[in-house]
C-alpha cells in the first residue's frame, strides 16, 4: 500500500492487487480517495485504464478539464496519458478498482 502523490499529501491510497505472470504489463489496484477537496492531484498513465466504481456513491473526475461522474457500480475507460483526477464531495471513502494495460 502506498498514498499518491506523498506520504505528507495523501490524495489517494493505492494497494496493488494480485498480478499473474501471464499478463505480466496488466497491473490492478483499488484505490480509496482520501482527499474532501474538489481538486486532487492529478494523474496521467501511459497506459489503457479501466475503473470500476465500487462504492454506493458516485466518484467525481476530472479529465482534460472536463468535468464527471462515475455513477456506483459502473465502469469507465481512460486512453493512455490524459491527465485526469478524481475527487470526493463528502466524508465518506470512495473505493474503485483502477486496471492498466
Amino acid at each position: 500500500k502506498w498514498f499518491y502523490p506523498s506520504n505528507k499529501k495523501k490524495d489517494y491510497l493505492f494497494n496493488e492487487l494480485t498480478n499473474i505472470p501471464q499478463l505480466p504489463n496488466s497491473r490492478g489496484y483499488e484505490v480509496t480517495l482520501k482527499n474532501d477537496k474538489t481538486k486532487t492531484s492529478f494523474l496521467e498513465v501511459p497506459s489503457h485504464q479501466y475503473i470500476y466504481n465500487l462504492g454506493m456513491t458516485k466518484i467525481n473526475f476530472t479529465i482534460d478539464n472536463k468535468n464527471g461522474y462515475l455513477n456506483p457500480q459502473d465502469s469507465m475507460y481512460i486512453k493512455p496519458n490524459k491527465k485526469h483526477c478524481f475527487f470526493k464531495i463528502s466524508y465518506y471513502n470512495y473505493n474503485f478498482i483502477f486496471f492498466t494495460v
